[in-house]
């Protein structure tokens, strides 16, 4: 009887070391660690200039312009002069798209669009760019710029009419502000939306 029971038991060690070899055979293999990265982006940079009124140019340096400049023409202004001013907005981003706008702002004694228009006329370019609505006061470009892509001049000058009475010609200024979001995301209609909000937010 023990030596039957030896037996078994050794039958079953014998089993089990078998078991424990062909486990211990299987071929396995570990790969490495991967770190997936994601970075924060730096965020997006637009700058608005319009050498043709100042002299600056992007950067806020001197851009060559020899023309008499806006700024200066559009003192004492009289019937039949052409004032030059070009805004545009560029793309300073390192890598992010964005879709841009201008708002411009109508102040002194003719403080609209339409007040001005009774005497002066703006070129506006609405085929790069498109007026939000008749008091052209919010233009959205209709292209999104890429890094150091620039938009088409706005408009290029302000004509007063050669045919206003002087009594008619008022004075006014013109404010000029440049918005931007990203593009990543966002069609035209939505950048639209977005870029009303941060007008709203950002006055």
């Amino acid at each position: 009887m023990k030596k039957k029971t030896i037996i078994r038991l050794t039958a079953i060690v014998a089993i089990a070391s078998i078991i424990a070899s062909f486990t211990l055979a299987y071929l396995t293999d570990v790969t490495s660690a991967k770190t997936n990265t994601f970075t924060a982006s730096n965020g997006i940079d637009i700058k608005l200039a319009e050498p043709l009124w100042d002299n600056l140019n992007y950067d806020g340096e001197g851009a060559g312009v020899t023309a008499p400049l806006g700024q200066t023409l559009a003192n004492n202004i009289v019937p039949g002069r052409e004032i030059p001013k070009n805004p545009s907005v560029k793309n300073a981003s390192d890598l992010e798209n964005v879709w841009v706008a201008i708002k411009l702002t109508y102040t002194g004694d003719a403080n609209s669009f339409a007040l001005i228009d009774a005497f002066a006329d703006f070129n506006f370019d609405l085929t790069g760019w498109e007026a939000k609505d008749a008091t052209n006061t919010i233009f959205y470009f209709k292209t999104q710029l890429a890094p150091t892509a620039v938009t088409t001049d706005l408009f290029t000058r302000v004509l007063i009419d050669s045919s206003a009475a002087n009594s008619a010609i008022k004075s006014f200024n013109i404010g000029i502000k440049a918005y931007g979001v990203q593009a990543e995301g966002l069609d035209y209609t939505a950048a639209k939306a977005q870029l009303d909000a941060l007008i709203i937010a950002q006055p």
